[in-house]
């Protein structure tokens, strides 16, 4: 207060107040003072200064912008007047008749030569815009009636071109004295399109200063920016750019006015909007300074200089002639030394009277970027705090001073498995580990006397559940200015599963060491000054040491060769330097236990680790047993060509342009070849000679081998035939053919073919076939009936006499319908005997009769079947035949009868009646009356041998 109030005084109101800071700012711009601001406040203001300051900026701008208008409008009036003497047009409307008597500045305001249409009523309404003409005609009729009233009202006309313009028409009704009735309307036409026009402008330029306060992205500034300084210059392009402060670069964000014009521009001089973006440090001195003035200046190097001179000059001045572009004036926006960039607005007409409101435009903008920036940087901050606190992977709490839980994140209730309303009702002492509880209690009152800022601790909590968990915990107390406590704010980190791995990579360790000291590779680590630093227990037996005794041994000590030391040590130097691997795939050392071994020896350097001497890693592993392996690979493969070329199978290679690779003496044997004429080319002629089973020539690109390389797959079994050039005889074979792959190939790279010579099973088949068809020629006309049945008994052949016995045809007697032909009498036996025969082998006879089932003739037939065996002895069927024995049958039934009788008279006759066996020399017959001549019954007799009977008798 300058101290005109006294201190004490103003002391006291402070107090009362409870200011604790006071900063004050002058109200100044260019060199102007308006006024001062001054801020009293209770906390610390020093969050605030820049948003103050550009408050306070903003509204020095604001002020300045109102009084300079206020000057403006004063000039403006005195203008306005001047031209109302001066440039008006003039008109006196007679009332009665319509017409209007007018000046030549009537007419050529709007366009029209002086005269050139009639001036009346009704021509002048049609001028009138349609929106206006009521309120035109209502004006009049008002001014008609109000004598006191002036007639004076803006409204639009139309122009010759078809556009509108803004007039002020004033005028006055005239009457004759003592009459009310006016007979003449005289008045001027005043053209206020620029006023309106500015107070247009004016209008756009307010609604965006507002809209400027309201806007929240930086891409609705730049529209709502661009799009107002467009219609402030009237007829023009508007182009915005921004510094990029990564690149130091200044790019355009936005053409403003071009419509469809910038893509053709692009197009036509192939070009793209990278082309217009400048590097900063390439800008010329005296243009960065202006720029840099924040104020609008008219630019004279046209748009070759705007873009730095790095679109061709000619290009520049053909866009510029193309737009139209008369005059460019540039801006920078910057606000305390923070560059947003810059706008070029390219004018046709240049500016006119909207100079300083593109000006103040501009600075508008660059508090509005600052603001919006300022906003954008809080709003990230908030939600960068926002997003930790709630996604954060460690637990975040916030704890009262009666350690009850305020605030819990969700990865901290996910981890004590808490709900966040849950905790707020507990302690963090509830939760806390019984043999954390007096260590977390010492914390706690350290850091509420100030003897510790933040404490760390590993502890353990008590989960819901009930289960045990470990965390890191990061305790921070938080205070207000007077350093009281407002809460205390933890970091937990669970670390329950850390602790869970390294167990395990301790478990792990102690896995890899047994797997180290198991494999019987020989394993080593060996530092760059050549000593040991890890080996696993089959490198040092070999070394004839032990795991532990060879650390930090070098092979000096080991094997007492100074030379092999140095040597190792270089090589392994070159190694490390190198970074690339040294393998020896077949090497053999001598280690001082075990002697002499061929070996694949590795070494690879290490990854380095800080604070740790660089080392190779060496990895030996025995490859005697691998060449015995070989060893007897060779072997095989000796055997292998000693059986492809002494096979009696013929065989050979072709690969998959159909050239054969390699052919054994049997295939060559048997397409009768000699070596030299295979080597001539004389198999391709029998590979255009050769047929299938069937007699049809085999085109070349279908034989067995062609077939494998193109399909992929194995060709099995196809029978081939040819005439044989050794013997002219023709040859038959069984050609597989198999197409054989490379790793991770799909294609073949060769087939390998087998031919098996089957012209002498092709002969025996002929052979057969001949004998089969002498057999089938026997059997069909053989006097008896032959059958053939299958292993389970169903007949699958009979001839015709068979057929002709039983009355039924081929097919009848198939299967099982043989049996139709037995006699109803006989069939249950028969089968029953026939089942068993099938079902028990050995040799089948019966005697049956047969029931004709064409002729319904009864005959006996004798059927006598055997089994029918394979080469190796195994059942695979019957053959039987069927012979008819009705006349024998005839012949038998009169000779018992005949025998009936004989033995009626025998056994009533009183001589004895005997008959003798003469091969056997017993007695078959013997009449009754034996019994009355020696008292013997008739067995008895003829038990007893015939020569006792004689030397009886």
């Amino acid at each position: 207060m300058m101290k005109k109030i006294p201190r004490s005084v103003c002391k006291v109101v402070e107090k009362q107040l409870n200011i604790n800071q006071i900063r004050i700012m002058g109200l100044v711009s260019d060199g102007k003072h308006f006024g001062s601001v001054v801020v009293l406040s209770e906390g610390d203001l020093s969050t605030y200064t820049d948003a103050i300051e550009s408050i306070v900026y903003q509204a020095t701008q604001v002020i300045k912008r109102l009084r300079s208008e206020k000057v403006r409008e004063l000039s403006e009036a005195r203008l306005r007047s001047t031209f109302d003497a001066i440039e008006d047009g003039y008109w006196d409307w007679d009332i009665a008749t319509g017409k209007i008597e007018t000046n030549d500045k009537w007419f050529t305001m709007l366009g029209f030569n002086p005269n050139e249409f009639p001036a009346t009523y009704e021509n002048f309404i049609k001028l009138v815009h349609p929106q206006d003409i009521n309120y035109i005609i209502q004006q009049i009729e008002v001014a008609q009636s109000d004598h006191d009233r002036q007639y004076n009202i803006e409204y639009r006309l139309r122009m010759k071109s078809g556009e509108y313009k803004y007039i002020q028409s004033r005028g006055k009704f005239i009457r004759i004295l003592g009459d009310e009735k006016p007979i003449r309307m005289v008045g001027t036409h005043t053209d206020i399109s620029d006023r309106k026009r500015l107070e247009e402008d004016r209008l756009l330029f307010f609604d965006t200063q507002r809209k400027l306060l309201q806007v929240t992205t930086l891409e609705e500034l730049n529209d709502l920016v661009g799009n107002c300084l467009i219609k402030l210059i009237h007829n023009g392009f508007v182009t915005i750019s921004k510094v990029d402060e990564l690149s130091k670069t200044t790019k355009v964000v936005g053409f403003f006015g071009f419509s469809g014009a910038i893509e053709e521009l692009l197009n036509r001089y192939r070009l793209s909007i990278s082309s217009f973006a400048t590097r900063l440090d390439e800008i010329e001195p005296e243009d960065l300074k202006m720029w840099q003035s924040n104020t609008l200046v008219k630019y004279e190097k046209g748009i070759y200089g705007i873009v730095n001179k790095k679109i061709p000059k000619k290009i520049c001045q053909l866009i510029e002639k193309n737009l139209g572009i008369n005059e460019i004036y540039v801006m920078g926006c910057q606000l305390k030394n923070n560059d947003f960039g810059g706008f070029v607005l390219l004018t046709k007409n240049g500016l006119g009277q909207n100079r300083e409101l593109i000006e103040t435009l501009i600075n508008d903008t660059a508090i509005a970027i600052q603001r919006i920036l300022i906003e954008n940087e809080s709003r990230e901050t908030q939600a960068r705090y926002q997003s930790i606190y709630k996604e954060s992977p460690v637990g975040i709490v916030t704890v009262g001073a009666d350690l009850k839980f305020i605030s819990a994140n969700a990865e901290f209730c996910r981890f004590i498995g808490y709900s966040e309303n849950e905790l707020t009702n507990i302690r963090f002492t509830d939760i806390t580990h019984p043999e954390n509880l007096n260590r977390d209690s010492e914390n706690i009152k350290k850091l509420l006397a100030d003897e510790i800022s933040v404490y760390n601790t590993i502890k353990k909590y008590i989960r819901k559940d009930g289960d045990v968990v470990s965390a890191k915990v990061v305790v921070n107390k938080i205070c207000d200015p007077q350093r009281n406590l407002i809460y205390f704010l933890a970091m937990v980190t669970d670390i329950t599963r850390e602790l869970a791995v390294e167990e395990a990579i301790k478990e792990n360790q102690k896995f890899l060491e047994i797997v180290l000291n198991t494999i019987p590779n020989f394993v080593f680590v060996r530092d760059i000054e050549g000593r040991y630093q890890l080996s696993n227990k089959a490198f040092a037996d070999a070394m004839g040491s032990t795991a532990l005794e060879i650390i930090g041994v070098s092979d000096q000590v080991l094997r007492e060769d100074a030379n092999l030391d140095n040597k190792v040590r270089l090589q392994d130097i070159e190694i490390l330097q190198t970074g690339k691997d040294w393998i020896e795939p077949d090497v053999e050392l001598s280690f001082p236990k075990i002697g002499k071994l061929p070996v694949h020896f590795v070494k690879r350097a290490l990854p380095v680790i800080e604070n740790k001497t660089p080392a190779v890693l060496g990895v030996i592993t025995d490859i005697s047993e691998r060449k015995k392996i070989e060893q007897e690979i060779r072997n095989r493969e000796e055997k292998y060509r000693t059986l492809f070329t002494t096979m009696r199978q013929g065989a050979f290679y072709q690969d998959t342009d159909k050239n054969i690779l390699e052919i054994n003496p049997a295939a060559l044997e048997i397409f009768g070849l000699t070596e030299e004429e295979f080597n001539s080319g004389l198999l391709v002629e029998f590979s255009e000679r050769m047929f299938d089973e069937n007699g049809v020539k085999i085109d070349i690109s279908d034989l067995p081998s062609n077939t494998a390389a193109k399909t992929r797959k194995p060709v099995v079994g196809q029978t081939i035939s040819f005439i044989n050039h050794k013997t002219n005889k023709e040859t038959w074979i069984v050609v597989d053919a198999i197409p054989q792959f490379r790793e991770n190939e799909q294609n073949p790279y060769q087939v390998f073919v087998t031919l098996n010579d089957i012209t002498l099973l092709k002969q025996i088949e002929k052979e057969l076939r001949n004998s089969e068809l002498r057999y089938r020629t026997l059997i069909q006309n053989s006097p008896a009936g032959i059958y053939q049945a299958d292993i389970t008994g169903n007949v699958i052949y009979s001839n015709e006499c068979l057929c002709d016995i039983t009355g039924l045809d081929f097919d009848a007697m198939t299967g099982a319908g043989w049996v139709n032909g037995i006699h109803p009498d006989d069939k249950k036996d028969v089968v029953h005997r026939w089942q068993a025969f099938v079902q028990n082998g050995g040799r089948w006879t019966s005697g049956y009769r047969q029931l004709n089932q064409k002729t319904g003739q009864v005959s006996w037939v004798y059927d006598e079947a055997v089994e029918l065996l394979n080469e190796e002895g195994i059942r695979i069927g019957f053959i039987g035949s069927v012979v008819e024995l009705t006349e024998q049958k005839i012949a038998e039934e009169k000779l018992i009868k005949s025998e009936a009788k004989y033995r009626l008279l025998t056994e009533n006759m009183k001589d004895v009646i005997w008959t003798l066996d003469t091969e056997t020399m017993q007695i078959t017959y013997m009449s009754p009356s034996i019994e009355k001549l020696r008292g013997y019954t008739v067995e008895e007799s003829m038990a007893q041998g015939f020569g006792d009977k004689l030397i009886d008798e």
